[in-house]
């Protein structure tokens, strides 16, 4: 009793096997011409070719009601490997198939087919035959049989015998055929398994699997060229049993001289004024895997103008990407090229054209709006988003003007530069107790600027190393004060020593008080020191050396202190 899947169709009938020199086309079989196609009145040309295939290799036991079909792959004039199918027929005697209606069909580019509901210990004999796209099939004869059956005992097999280097990142590993009780060797298929160290393997998915029979197979994507990787290949027979040797050879991957095959780009859409989006299918690289392949894109106003050592953009493991810094208004001309981990990049010269947006209006921008995080030497500017009619806020750009007195910027040269799409930058390099005035404009792709003279001003904290320490240094850091091996109250208030003296250090006239409390000028006692209120002993500078502070200097020690007294 047979009860396997039928995916084919017939006019039913009597059996037909189509002898030497002819095939099957529907229900007849007509003469072959010397081409390779049918022949008709002096041979049909458009009749398609038929697929070159050897048939059924083997027929082994998977249960005790289901047997296995194996089979190499057939080729084709047209129809690729990894598109034909195979139609496979069963019969319950020799030379008993009907060969208009398949017993069951296998998926594109299979290499067996496992057919069930057998009657345990019944012999079936099992004819293959490949179809291409066309509908044409191959005329085999070839039969294999065999009888379902359980079986629980795995192959015997020695394991991989020698791994040789291939281009790339690829190594092609070797065995000698196992041995099963059930299984004959033309259904026997190889797990191959890798590691990067010995013994590093850990038999969870495959690297490769053989075809049924084979007794090699090349690894491929392997991470890197000239390297060596550990392998170890277990036999497997049609009914799933695997046997568990661990015998491990090394070979090492070859050179990676080969680049990726890949098409080019495949479309190109104008974004804005000044980019384009490009966009194509995943090349294919022997060692490099798809997430790291980089895509080079090359731009030019002409046809065959490309500096193919100058990409306008690189993109990573991606389908598309957004070449920028183009000229509104343009056409440009675009070549993409896939390249390897190794460096190896195709060749192709595929061009796509695309002309960037019009673009002759500035952004829609209010200006600057605060100046935020004020220290000594820098300050945050913020602004709100402008608008644009061809690019996008994420591609505008902000030029900050500086200038020291209200309304002397220069609106020729910017300060600096946001990155695209900011809405804050932080500008530094500033002086510490001086007032600035900024004018923020924003740029487009096209190079549009707007024309707002809005400024935003802040006056920058007192800084200790350059206001606070000049006025130590002149008046205090001097011979026979506090400078010296042996200065005034141990206190050192030259350069590089000062800070650590006063900062965190009680005073050792009064020694209940801070020499500087941060944020309270009338609790440090440098302050009282320095304007004679509440100290002890002269004030300083001491009188006799005719050297007073200024007020604007008392002032700024007094502002210093007020801010926090910080080390900046």
């Amino acid at each position: 009793m047979l009860a396997a899947a039928s995916a084919g169709s017939g006019c039913g009938g009597d059996d037909l096997a189509c002898g030497e020199g002819t095939r099957q086309k529907g229900d007849e079989c007509i003469a072959l011409a010397a081409s390779g196609g049918a022949a008709g009145s002096g041979g049909d040309a458009s009749v398609p070719n038929v697929p070159s295939f050897a048939g059924v290799k083997a027929v082994a036991p998977v249960t005790s009601t289901s047997v296995l079909a194996t089979w190499s792959a057939a080729s084709d004039a047209v129809t690729p490997a990894a598109q034909i199918v195979y139609d496979v027929f069963l019969a319950t005697t020799s030379g008993a198939h009907d060969f208009t209606k398949p017993t069951l069909t296998s998926a594109p580019g299979a290499n067996s087919a496992e057919l069930t509901g057998l009657t345990a210990g019944s012999e079936v004999f099992v004819v293959v035959r490949a179809r291409n796209a066309a509908g044409e099939h191959d005329s085999n004869t070839v039969e294999k049989s065999g009888k379902p059956a359980d079986d629980t005992q795995a192959p015997t097999f020695a394991g991989a015998k020698a791994a040789t280097g291939k281009g790339g990142g690829s190594v092609e590993v070797s065995w000698e055929a196992a041995k099963d009780d059930l299984s004959p060797e033309g259904a026997l298929s190889y797990l191959v398994y890798w590691a990067d160290a010995a013994k590093g393997q850990t038999f969870g998915a495959p690297a490769a699997i053989s075809a049924p029979g084979a007794t090699s197979v090349v690894v491929t994507g392997l991470p890197k060229p000239k390297t060596a990787y550990y392998f170890v290949v277990r036999a497997r027979d049609a009914a799933g049993n695997l046997d568990t040797n661990s015998n491990e050879v090394s070979g090492k991957t070859g050179a990676d001289s080969a680049a990726p095959v890949f098409g080019g780009c495949l479309l190109a859409t104008p974004v804005s004024a000044s980019s384009i989006d490009v966009s194509w299918n995943p090349a294919v690289d022997d060692s490099t895997p798809a997430a790291l392949l980089a895509y080079n894109v090359y731009a030019s106003k002409t046809p065959t103008g490309h500096d193919f050592t100058k990409p306008s953009g690189t993109f990573t493991g991606e389908t598309h990407g957004v070449v920028t810094g183009l000229e509104a208004n343009s056409t440009y001309y675009l070549v993409c090229r896939a390249k390897d981990a190794s460096g190896n990049e195709d060749q192709n010269k595929s061009v796509r054209s695309a002309k960037t947006l019009q673009d002759s209006g500035p952004p829609t921008f209010g200006g600057g709006t605060v100046a935020t995080k004020i220290e000594a030497t820098s300050v945050e500017l913020n602004w709100n988003a402008a608008q644009d009619d061809k690019s996008p806020q994420k591609a505008i750009v902000y030029d900050v003007h500086q200038a020291d007195k209200t309304g002397a910027q220069d609106f020729t040269k910017p300060t600096l530069t946001s990155p695209p799409g900011a809405t804050s930058i932080k500008v530094s390099g500033l002086k510490g107790r001086t007032q600035y005035f900024w004018v923020v404009r924003a740029r487009d792709e096209a190079g549009n600027a707007d024309s707002n003279t809005k400024e935003v001003s802040a006056t920058t904290l007192v800084s200790f190393d350059g206001n606070v320490q000049p006025i130590l240094t002149a008046h205090c850091a001097v011979l026979g004060c506090h400078t010296g091996a042996n200065p005034t109250g141990f206190i050192v208030l030259a350069a590089g020593f000062s800070f650590a003296a006063i900062g965190n250090a009680s005073s050792t006239q009064l020694p209940t008080m801070k020499l500087v409390e941060p944020g309270f000028p009338d609790k440090s006692y440098v302050y009282k020191k320095i304007t004679g209120a509440g100290a002890t002993g002269t004030v300083m500078p001491p009188p006799a050396t005719s050297d007073f502070l200024t007020q604007a200097e008392k002032d700024t020690i007094f502002e210093w202190i007020l801010q926090g007294g910080a080390n900046n």
